[in-house]
């Protein structure tokens, strides 16, 4: 059964509105328990309100009376809650051979299983709108509903479930789920982020795929793009209690007390970049970098000679680094080294060409 009824017994759709009311309040509230006396009385004056509304209704159904008996018999239990022991062991033995001689048992127990139901259906529908909020709040944004459904049914105490971020398709993701203990609320306790092995690296048995380990629960907490830019080997720098830090992959705390001089506008402005010349292009490219992105930047060579290429920080921050599009490291010094032999080569190559030389006696002009 569904927190929405579909049926047409008027007396349950009325008084599951308190069991609905209940489940909601201990979801915001996950120190909150059954049993605790606010929620008996609350629970009993609801059932007493249904009761009145329908006591001398003459056009119930023959389900919406056997509600009705049902009501009455909560009411009773409710009230035994405060009695003794004795006399509630008393009073129940005697409700149960009364129901049995009368054939209610199987209403109450019906009801009963109809109750538990609906209650688990609203804490499933429940669970799931908090559990999406919290995992859109970190970045996760094509939540699994009907897997956080068909898990929550089950009322695992934890669990967990793979996901894939279209923006990062080389990083698995793996998502972690716990119940609070003696409470129906379940909450997103952290992540795995793990970055794909290429393959290469299979066929090489040179596996060393980097795994960032996030939880929600202690120390900073990092967002679906940062954790998987981290397991790709990029550092990032993020806020933290106001302090900008730079952390570090396969480092579980901040790094940037030590690396006080690491100046990331200082180390790329020492790269020939054309994007660093201007100011809007420069705080983007900035920007991108320490988020921990691979940004395209133009690379200017004096003779307006241009070549494209990728730009990262460098896993120590030690500087930043640039890439060709295959990921090959981009050595500027040692790429102008083969620019100058190569313009050297060619300049020597023309200067032959056109020198002057003799056949026959005669002189003439290289072609």
């Amino acid at each position: 059964m569904t927190s929405e009824s579909t049926n047409d017994n008027r007396l349950l759709d009325a008084m599951l509105l308190n069991t609905k009311q209940e489940v909601a309040y201990r979801m915001n509230n996950p120190a909150a328990r059954k049993n605790d006396p606010q929620t008996r009385q609350l629970e009993l004056d609801h059932y007493r309100s249904v009761l009145e509304a329908y006591r001398k209704r003459k056009d119930l159904t023959p389900e919406e009376r056997s509600t009705r008996r049902y009501l009455r018999h909560a009411v009773r239990r409710n009230k035994l809650k405060g009695r003794p022991l004795t006399y509630q062991l008393a009073y129940r033995t005697a409700s149960w051979v009364v129901n049995t001689l009368f054939r209610r048992r199987a209403g109450i127990v019906r009801h009963r299983k109809q109750v538990a139901a609906f209650e688990q259906g609203t804490a499933v529908e429940q669970n799931v709108h908090r559990l999406k909020d919290q995992l859109k709040e970190a970045g996760f944004n094509l939540v699994p509903d009907q897997a956080l459904q068909q898990h929550l049914q089950h009322q695992l105490p934890r669990f967990d479930l793979r996901y894939a971020h279209p923006e990062h398709p080389t990083t698995d993701f793996i998502l972690r789920f716990q119940k609070l203990a003696g409470a129906d609320a379940y909450f997103f306790s952290g992540y795995e982020a793990i970055e794909r092995p290429t393959l290469q690296d299979v066929i090489k048995r040179t596996d060393t795929s980097a795994k960032m380990t996030v939880s929600m629960t202690n120390g900073p907490v990092f967002t679906a793009w940062e954790a998987a830019h981290l397991a790709k080997g990029r550092p990032i720098l993020k806020e933290v209690d106001g302090q900008s830090l730079w952390f570090r992959p396969n480092t579980p705390s901040p790094v940037g007390e030590h690396h006080p001089d690491f100046d990331l506008a200082r180390a790329a402005a020492q790269l020939p970049i054309r994007e660093m010349k201007d100011p809007g292009s420069r705080n983007r490219l900035l920007d991108a970098l320490q988020r921990g992105g691979r940004q395209e930047v133009t690379l200017q060579f004096t003779g307006g000679w241009q070549e494209k290429a990728y730009l990262t920080v460098a896993p120590d921050l030690s500087g930043v680094q640039l890439h060709t599009k295959e990921g090959k490291y981009f050595d500027v010094d040692d790429y102008m080294r083969r620019f100058s032999l190569a313009k050297q080569t060619l300049e020597q190559a023309q200067k032959k060409k056109l020198q002057p030389v003799k056949k026959n006696g005669r002189s003439r002009v290289a072609v």
